[in-house]
Formats: structure tokens, sequence, C-alpha cells
């Protein structure tokens, strides 16, 4: 699954993994339970017990396995804003003439 929803809580029970692709930046929290987490292309593995969480860094496949039964909460990474743009030319002329006359933009109408 791709993670751009809201956090959300997955029950997990031995045998049933939850798989995360694309999760640069996804939090996965256990809340219940102890959780198990491989990376593709990564030698380690994390466990996570009841409360501890655990940030994705790279967009590669994780896999999440209970031990048990467990309960996470996968969060999806912070909203990036995009940059501002960057004013046109005739804007920042305009924004020029205001500063150096001393007219607001309304005046300017």
């Amino acid at each position: 699954m791709r993670v751009n929803a809201p956090p959300f809580r997955v029950s997990l029970r031995w045998g049933q993994p939850l798989t995360v692709s694309d999760g640069k930046g996804t939090c996965i929290t256990a809340r219940r339970g102890a959780v198990w987490i491989t990376l593709d292309n990564d030698l380690r593995d994390f466990v996570l017990s009841s409360g501890e969480s655990f940030i994705l860094e790279k967009p590669e496949l994780a896999i999440v396995q209970a031990f048990d039964t467990a309960e996470v909460v996968i969060s999806p990474p912070p909203r990036v804003r995009p940059p501002a743009l960057t004013p046109t030319l005739p804007q920042r002329l305009a924004q020029a003439f205001r500063r150096a006359t001393g007219q607001s933009a309304a005046a300017m109408g």
C-alpha cells in the first residue's frame, strides 16, 4: 500500500504481513504488541515494542509483521509545502514602483 491518507490503525496477526511501498517518511508505531520490520535492500531488521515508532527513510518496500497479534498506526509523511512562486518581472517592477512611491497595491487598482 502507498501511504497517502490520514493516520490509520491496522490490526496484524502472525502470518498476515503489511507491506508499505514507496513509504519514505511514513511513521510506523506499534500501538499494541510487538512487530518486526524488514526493508527491501537493507540487511537490518527492526523490532518495535508497544509505544515505539520507526520512520521509513527510503522509498523501498517495507514489510511489517506481528510476532503474535499487534496493532500499528501508520502515519503518512508530513506534507511539504511547495516553494513560493518567484514573482514575474512585471510583478517585481510593480513592487519596486510601489516601494519607491509609497503606494499600496490597492491604490494602484
